[in-house]
């Protein structure tokens, strides 16, 4: 399985499936630009759930 790198790290893939050469590079840099907004988004949710569920 192919690592994906950030900041000079790599890291597991997450996905396993087949996915054409071009497309996987698109998708690898799509989730890479996006990971900190995704995480922010996911914080969110979990901070809105405690506060609403104490």
């Amino acid at each position: 399985m192919d690592a994906i790198e950030t900041n000079g790290e790599a890291r597991p893939a997450k996905i396993q499936a087949y996915v054409a050469t071009a497309s996987k590079a698109y998708l690898v840099k799509l989730a890479n630009q996006n990971a900190r907004k995704i995480s922010a988004q996911l914080d969110l949710i979990l901070k809105e759930h405690e506060a609403a569920n104490g």
